[in-house]
This record gives structure tokens, C-alpha cells and sequence, in this order.
């Protein structure tokens, strides 16, 4: 059975924790959409992210312009 959630990990932009804890650059995704992640380590969680978001808003039954995303 697949795990409800999955950690990705994208490109750093912030030194590694000195302590445990949560890396800035992890994120945390469930199974259906962890598969917008695919090609996506070169880029920062941020951009990673307005990127994915718009790729689910184009699939959904009303998808928005990219210029409107937050």
C-alpha cells in the first residue's frame, strides 16, 4: 500500500538545520499530488510549489490564469 503522505525534497535555499527539525526545502505532498513533484528538485519549495498549484488548478473543473495565483 502506497503511504497517504510522501516528504519531497527540493533544491536547498537556506544552510541545513544545526538540529532536528523540519529543512526548509521539504515538503510534504499526498499521493495524488506527489506526482506534479516529478522534475521539479532543481527548484526551490516556493517556485516548486506555484508551480505544482497551477498545474492542479489547469487540471480542475475551473482552472484560473497563472498570473492569478498567490
Amino acid at each position: 500500500m502506497t503511504p497517504p503522505f510522501r516528504l519531497v525534497h527540493f533544491r536547498p535555499t537556506a544552510p541545513r538545520l544545526d538540529h532536528e527539525g523540519h529543512s526548509e526545502n521539504a515538503v510534504w505532498f499526498c499521493r495524488d499530488h506527489v506526482r506534479h513533484t516529478e522534475g521539479k528538485a532543481h527548484m526551490s519549495a516556493v517556485l516548486a510549489v506555484v508551480h505544482i498549484r497551477a498545474a492542479v488548478r489547469r487540471a480542475g473543473p475551473n482552472p484560473w490564469p497563472l498570473t492569478s495565483i498567490p
